[in-house]
């Protein structure tokens, strides 16, 4: 359990080591705070918690049902299940699975409003909580500024680069939760290609013969076998 402290500073990794890097403070919310913001994210924008487990239960369900009388269903479910508990996956096991979770996504609408919702929330949360709970910056361009509701000001965050924000604000998302939620909130890389879950807005011809030509093609190419550490 993270002790309770009135501030905590906190560097985005890819600055540490660097001269001058900057330092963002961090306060450590109450209880009460933490259910607030929870309420603001699933009431204001629609983002309630969405959790893997919830994501890849919906998407094994619209395999089932899509892929029904398919040869490849059971090979994909294998996979989700794989990757939910920490199998490292081959590269073409893991753009089969991007290439299913797009199909699945556009044709079983429970799994499409999960994944939209985790979208929203990957998006909208670190910027919601940075600006509730960062108390100051240092070595950074630009005035810290609180507004008259007491949030950070959208002005002084301008000249913020977007992924110290991310960072930051998920770190002080698992500062609420002292690490027991953190995966809740997905951190991102350096480059920010961590979250590859998306909605497709390309229309497939049919269900059945969209889903059954890209399990057929990852099959050509990799069997079963093949999966394990890249």
């Amino acid at each position: 359990m993270i002790a309770v402290t009135k501030e905590v500073p906190f560097t985005p990794s890819w600055h540490e080591g660097t001269e001058n890097a900057p330092v963002y403070l961090l306060r450590v919310g109450t209880v009460a705070e933490r259910a607030a913001l929870e309420a603001e994210l699933a009431g204001d924008y629609r983002c309630g918690s969405v959790y893997n487990f919830d994501l890849v239960a919906a998407f094994i369900e619209g395999v089932n049902h899509l892929l029904a009388d398919n040869p490849g269903r059971e090979e994909l479910v294998t996979l989700a299940e794989g990757e939910r508990s920490g199998e490292t996956l081959a590269p073409a096991d893991k753009a089969r699975l991007i290439t299913a979770r797009e199909i699945v996504a556009e044709h079983w609408p429970p799994y499409a409003v999960l994944a939209a919702r985790h979208e929203r929330r990957s998006a909208i949360a670190p910027l919601v909580t940075f600006r509730r709970f960062c108390i100051g910056w240092q070595n950074v361009e630009g005035a810290f500024e609180k507004g008259l509701d007491g949030l950070v000001t959208l002005a002084a965050m301008a000249d913020l680069p977007d992924l110290d924000i991310r960072a930051a604000g998920s770190h002080a998302y698992a500062l609420l939760y002292a690490g027991s939620q953190a995966g809740n909130l997905p951190a991102p890389s350096k480059s920010d290609d961590g979250r590859k879950t998306s909605i497709s807005g390309a229309r497939s011809p049919a269900v059945g013969k969209s889903v059954a030509s890209a399990t057929r093609k990852t099959r050509a190419s990799r069997s079963r076998r093949g999966r394990g550490a890249s």
